[in-house]
């Protein structure tokens, strides 16, 4: 019997379909929701008080600083309001964001 070194494991699920995009997904959501919480935290707002102006609950917004949900468009505008902030949607090359990535990886190695 042979056995498969946990690297080639990670290697092939890589190359899945799916796997990619949820990655990705996955860390566009822990990013938002890190944004969240430092601009919540910069503000001096508590969670509740954050969930009381927007007409929620402290919970919804815990999970939400989480990444344990996905908040909706009209979520995002309210908190942003309720923070003093400017909500702004763009898009990022993926491809360029890989390959910066894979650069600064190698950097480090050598």
């Amino acid at each position: 019997m042979t056995h498969t070194r946990w690297s080639e494991i990670k290697r092939r699920r890589a190359r899945e379909p799916g796997v990619r995009a949820a990655r990705l997904d996955a860390r566009s959501q822990h990013q938002l929701a890190e944004r969240i919480r430092r601009l919540r935290e910069r503000r001096g707002v508590s969670q509740q008080d954050l969930a009381a102006s927007i007409g929620t609950t402290q919970s919804v917004i815990s999970r939400l600083e989480s990444g344990g949900s996905r908040p909706s468009l009209s979520t995002l505008t309210r908190i942003g309001a309720a923070l003093d902030a400017e909500l702004v949607i763009d898009f990022a090359d993926v491809r360029r964001a890989v390959s910066d990535r894979r650069t600064r990886y190698s950097a480090k190695k050598r």
